[in-house]
């Protein structure tokens, strides 16, 4: 990540503009910065968890222009169920198969016809939670917001932070 910043009115907050994560081969590295396309990320920040000192340690919104922007808007909007709050409890028997890595999409099924370090099971309280995220994780929405917020190496603990609504 390259992160370049300038402060022009010290007494106010300043906005953050960001690019799409950008995956590139080394013949696009000379013309990569000339191609470039910037968005607005305020708004679209999740807060996580205090990390050391108190310090609020937060994902920040690779965005890169209006279409996605709008969609993560919208998302943050209407979203009112947070996964990680329904997912790996205790007695929960209910499972999936994570693959904790991707390239151009992810995965996600009920169960792996192997085993692997890069695949983690998730336990849910029923089969409908379930069945839900394995749709959710195989969906190119998530993909959206799995590049949009992760480093882009994704564990179980960044599924957990999606936000869903009810149907």
């Amino acid at each position: 990540m390259v992160f370049l910043g300038e402060k022009d009115q010290p007494e106010h907050e300043g906005i953050i503009y960001t690019t799409e994560a950008i995956k590139f081969t080394s013949e696009q590295r000379n013309s990569l910065l000339e191609n470039l396309s910037f968005e607005s990320s305020d708004g679209l920040t999740l807060g996580r968890e205090r990390i050391g000192d108190n310090i609020e340690d937060n994902g920040l919104a690779k965005v890169g222009n209006a279409t996605i922007s709008s969609i993560l808007q919208k998302l943050k909007e209407s979203s009112t169920v947070v996964v990680k709050d329904r997912i790996n409890r205790e007695g929960f028997n209910q499972t999936l198969d994570f693959r904790k890595t991707g390239g151009y999409w992810l995965n996600a099924l009920e169960t792996f016809p192997y085993r692997s370090t890069k695949i983690e099971t998730l336990y849910f309280e029923n089969e409908v939670e379930r069945d839900f995220s394995i749709l959710l994780i195989n969906s190119s929405l998530f993909y959206l917001y799995w590049s949009t917020y992760s480093n882009p190496r994704p564990s179980s603990e960044f599924v957990g932070e999606i936000s869903v609504s009810p149907c």
